[in-house]
């Protein structure tokens, strides 16, 4: 019976998932489609990648170009009422100030503070951004993901 219950609720995480992937598609066509923004499925959770310099301005606030794509994963998010969202910056891993202006950015657009998971640094990633190690990612310039995830 508990196996019966486990795979009942990972086939409702699944149709959950595959929900937030279709809004998300729905909402950001043109930078999804155009290759501009990428969306991958993740172990429990559907990831949007947006490049950084699209979504912060040189000053590290956010910029304005990025209000449509902030307007849409905050529509995604009221849809789906039961997700979570992570916000990471791939250039400053365990640096949470550019991703806390984006979740307060996010917050004016209505997303309660309860909506977000918190940063999920490991040890190593979190002892080079304190020497000041922690750069763009191998193989390609830096990013911002939101990070939809499924109860």
């Amino acid at each position: 019976q508990k196996l019966e219950q486990a795979l009942d609720a990972s086939a409702e995480r699944g149709r959950e998932l595959s929900r937030l992937s279709r809004d998300v598609t729905a909402s950001l066509a043109e930078p999804i489609g155009t290759g501009e923004y990428a969306l991958d499925a993740e172990r429990d959770r559907i990831v949007l990648r947006a490049p950084r310099d699209k979504v912060l301005a040189a000053d590290g606030g956010v910029s304005p170009d990025s209000v449509p794509l902030l307007k849409a994963v905050a529509r995604v998010m009221k849809l789906h009422p039961h997700s979570k969202l992570r916000v990471e910056d791939s250039s400053a891993a365990a640096d949470a100030i550019a991703t806390s202006k984006l979740v307060a950015a996010l917050g004016e657009l209505g997303m309660p503070a309860e909506r977000f998971e918190p940063l999920a640094v490991d040890e190593a990633t979190a002892t080079a951004a304190a020497a000041g190690a922690v750069a763009a990612p191998a193989g390609g310039a830096a990013e911002i993901s939101f990070s939809f995830s499924a109860p």
